[in-house]
């Protein structure tokens, strides 16, 4: 019974271990995402100028 006990203790260790490193990846995945969003942002911006600048 007690080695049952300690596996589940390792087990639920495991688990909360795991639910950090994902919730950290999700981080960095958001912050990813979100420099994507502004560099395309900044991209259609200078793009958006330059077709400004030759249509006059």
């Amino acid at each position: 019974m007690n080695d049952l006990n300690n596996q589940l203790t390792a087990a639920k260790k495991e688990a909360a271990d795991n639910k950090a490193n994902a919730d950290a990846k999700d981080k960095q995945l958001q912050q990813a995402q979100d420099e994507v969003s502004s560099t395309r942002s900044k991209a259609d911006s200078i793009v958006s100028k330059h077709q400004n600048n030759d249509n006059q």
